[in-house]
């Protein structure tokens, strides 16, 4: 393949996977796949800047914005940041500034992976939401942010002001809204950015209130109308007009400090009831901002430190199946046991035939595993380097695991259902189901516990939960 075919190549991939990103809020690839491919076209097109395709996503912030919503025109485009992937690429970033003659302090600021959006106030009250689109031109989502209770509706200063946030789900949030939506019958959301993407552009606000989102904001534009001269002294302001900002940031002077803020933050994260895929490292006088400068679509005096993707390798042992309480069929994967962000992983969800037959996964491969969302480990690809050539393609069974029946597949739907409604496993799901918090929320009955109980006979029916005491 030539030069030329190769950046036409990836040009063709990389738009392919940012409309997934930004419009289907449903990537098809990891977030470190997509940055490799990436900086394989910068490096082309540098090199080659007469191939340079016009549609090349190198000159793009976002993706264009559909028509479901009224337009948005940014006064002050949201500019995407550039990446740095170790520190080494984090030390040129300083180093360009200090031969450029400039030197400054510096603000380091958690990244939450969630949907960039902005906000105007008039007289200190919300009246516009817009996301960042193309960073040019988004889309008003106001009705929808107005469902963000962490969003202040009324500040406390009567001035009109713009500021800039990120709008994120609760790990905790998405790991109840996956449940329930698995007991009805729908695909899981793949992690919190995606949820947080498609809760905010749906067209009834009533259901993106159900999705119980949160923002921190972490600017404001046209400081200089308010006397604020840095970074630091923006997210102070903004704390006192009302507005939730992340409070894991810190004043810098020296390179070294950053190193110790990424060090502190890398393990550290995992902490959080929210996903946080970096830092982002900036420039703390504004004064300076201009001074240093912006690409065609970054601005130089920022850059986003990208902590390493939270995917592993391992061998795909067997794919076995469970049965849901609506008699939904889902493939997992056992797996030889793997690390993942300090948690042993040994099994990993395979969502449904469609999902493992797109990706040709197989029983002996050795695949990619992801903590989905650092919750739902799942299985997202394979490496096909290590493929046994007498491997076999997946096959869908054709009965129920648990009672035998035959597997029926609805029209127009991905998922294989048991229709017996005597099947043991149904039955066995929905005592787990009706125990759960989704249910009645009983404590101190688990999965594990229900599922003794029904194995010696105890409970075969809900009605039997009540009777246990006489045990």
């Amino acid at each position: 393949m030539s030069v030329k075919e190769r950046i036409y190549q990836l040009t063709e991939l990389l738009n392919k996977y940012r409309y997934e990103y930004y419009i289907l809020n449903n990537p098809s690839i990891s977030d470190g796949e997509y940055d490799t491919l990436l900086r394989e076209l910068e490096s082309l097109e540098a090199k080659y800047p007469e191939y340079v395709m016009p549609n090349s996503p190198t000159r793009e912030v976002g993706y264009f914005v559909e028509n479901t919503f009224e337009k948005v025109i940014h006064q002050n485009p949201m500019l995407s940041l550039a990446n740095a992937f170790n520190y080494d690429e984090v030390k040129d970033f300083f180093n360009r500034i200090k031969n450029a003659g400039f030197n400054p302090t510096f603000i380091c600021e958690l990244k939450i992976d969630g949907i960039a959006s902005s906000a105007k106030y008039k007289n200190g009250i919300f009246v516009l939401g817009a996301t960042r689109g193309n960073g040019e031109v988004g889309e008003d989502i106001t009705l929808n942010m107005r469902t963000i209770n962490s969003l202040p509706k009324i500040l406390k200063e009567d001035i009109d002001i713009e500021v800039r946030g990120e709008v994120y789900m609760k790990k905790s949030v998405l790991e109840s809204i996956n449940k329930e939506r698995l007991e009805n019958n729908q695909e899981p959301f793949r992690n919190p950015r995606n949820a947080a993407g498609g809760s905010l552009r749906q067209l009834d606000p009533n259901i993106t209130a159900s999705r119980k989102l949160d923002i921190f904001n972490y600017t404001l534009v046209n400081p200089e109308n308010y006397q604020i001269k840095t970074q630091f002294e923006a997210l102070k302001f903004l704390e006192k007009l009302g507005f939730q900002t992340n409070p894991y940031y810190k004043y810098c002077h020296t390179i070294d400090e950053v190193f110790a803020f990424l060090d502190e933050w890398k393990d550290k994260r995992h902490e959080l009831d929210y996903e946080t895929d970096g830092v982002v490292i900036k420039v703390n006088e504004f004064e300076l901002h201009d001074k240093i400068g912006y690409t065609i679509k970054n601005p130089k005096w920022a850059i986003a430190y990208k902590f390493p993707a939270l995917e592993v390798a391992t061998k795909l042992l067997d794919i076995y199946y469970t049965v849901g309480r609506t008699g939904n069929i889902t493939p997992n994967a056992i797996l030889e046991p793997v690390m993942i962000a300090g948690t042993m992983v040994s099994r990993a969800t395979l969502n449904n035939e469609d999902f493992i037959k797109d990706r040709d996964i197989r029983i002996g491969d050795v695949v990619t595993v992801r903590k989905a969302g650092e919750i739902i480990p799942e299985v997202v690809g394979v490496n096909l380097d290590f493929r046994d050539s007498k491997s076999k393609p997946f096959e869908m069974i054709d009965n129920c695991p648990e009672c035998g029946e035959k597997l029926v597949r609805r029209r127009n739907e991905a998922i294989h259902y048991c229709v017996n409604e005597k099947c043991k496993g149904r039955i066995l799901a929905s005592l787990i189901y009706y125990a759960s918090k989704s249910g009645m929320d009983i404590e101190g009955l688990g999965e594990n516990l229900i599922t003794f109980l029904y194995q010696n006979n105890y409970v075969k029916e809900i009605t039997d939960f009540y009777y246990l005491k006489n045990y």
